[in-house]
């Protein structure tokens, strides 16, 4: 062997020295080495020794492909890990909604006071809507109002005057006074409207010619009442009544009610309920609705009917109907509702009879329950 083979044998060693220890070295450190690769394999069987693995690193564009599929991965587990936390804000909303239930804002706290249910209380359904100028609810015998709506205005009355007209004829004369149609005493009763109900030569009392006036609203026997004393007395004493028992926004022009000067209030029209229903013969007759006259001139019996709408129904105590061009439909109720009357005034209606009857079930529904 010359002195050049010899050189090549000694690095050839050195090598196989060196890696032995490197390999050596990784061994410790990093656990037991993978398979050998083919290279690794080959240099075994040419050295007749195990060599160290060779380490394939990673190229540049691998390696930052492998970091940023890292990243990607790492952001993908912290949405759906279940250890991952989550953040601040996010935990507070959660336990919120599910920990904790919804803050209620607290039930309010039962009055002790409060009225029992049979009396009016403020804590009641709304009214109706009022299509009528004026409307009132007031008890008869606790004067007290539950509904008002320009209950202060005053309006032409109608034939609600004739309830002032009978009141005067019962305290003026003589209940059973015959007296005698006469045409020259139909002032305006040849220019109403209204069904003329009795005629020149007929004979009634004074009863029969109120019950007349009330229930039919006979505008001939309010003007025949009128005449008994005097027209101009009679009238004078119906404004002067009407003062006396507080009808201070009252006015009577004649007893028949078709002057547009015949005006008043609602709150007044209650004053003069409260006083017909102390007339018991006149407000049980009203309230019924039917009634037999006799008349005196032919010697025969009449049957005569109420106009008023609520007239012999159930509660029904006793009103009064109004309608002229200029005061369009009024009407007077009074109704017994639990045991209490209650007046029921309706003024400047298109349709009395529904407004009533609102206002009606409304003080029942809602009030009196």
């Amino acid at each position: 062997m010359n002195n050049k083979e010899g050189d090549y044998k000694k690095i050839n060693l050195l090598i196989v020295s060196i890696a032995c220890a490197t390999g050596a070295v990784f061994a410790y450190s990093s656990g037991p080495a993978p398979v050998p690769s083919t290279q690794t394999a080959s240099l075994s069987q040419n050295f007749g020794r195990p060599r160290a693995p060779i380490i394939n690193l990673p190229s540049e564009s691998e390696h930052k492909l492998s970091i940023t599929s890292g990243i990607t991965r790492f952001q993908e587990s912290e949405d759906i890990a279940p250890s991952a936390p989550a953040p601040q804000d996010t935990q507070i909303k959660k336990d919120t909604s599910e920990a904790n239930p919804p803050i209620l804002p607290p039930a309010p706290e039962e009055k002790k006071n409060d009225p029992p249910i049979s009396q009016p209380s403020e804590k009641t359904i709304a009214p109706p809507v009022f299509f009528g100028e004026i409307g009132l609810v007031r008890g008869i015998a606790e004067d007290k109002s539950i509904y008002e709506k320009k209950n202060n205005k005053r309006w032409p009355l109608a034939s609600i005057t004739k309830v002032m007209t009978v009141m005067v004829a019962m305290r003026e004369m003589d209940h059973n006074l015959i007296l005698e149609v006469k045409d020259s005493d139909l002032v305006l009763s040849n220019t109403g409207q209204s069904k003329r109900t009795i005629f020149a030569g007929d004979k009634y009392s004074v009863l029969e010619l109120c019950i007349m006036a009330l229930l039919p609203s006979s505008n001939e026997a309010a003007d025949v009442l009128a005449a008994g004393i005097g027209r101009d007395k009679f009238v004078a004493e119906m404004n002067r009544l009407a003062l006396e028992w507080g009808m201070k926004d009252s006015h009577f022009e004649e007893p028949t009610g078709l002057s547009v000067l015949n005006q008043s209030t609602a709150s007044d029209v209650f004053i003069l309920a409260r006083r017909f229903l102390e007339n018991k013969q006149l407000a049980e007759v009203s309230s019924a609705g039917k009634y037999v006259v006799f008349n005196k001139a032919t010697g025969k019996s009449e049957n005569i009917s109420s106009i008023h709408p609520f007239a012999g129904t159930e509660y029904f105590l006793g009103g009064k109907t109004g309608f002229t061009n200029a005061s369009q439909g009024n009407l007077l109720s009074i109704f017994s509702v639990s045991g209490k009357s209650y007046a029921i005034i309706v003024l400047g209606c298109q349709d009395r009879e529904a407004e009533t009857s609102a206002l009606l079930s409304w003080l029942r529904n809602s009030f009196l329950r």
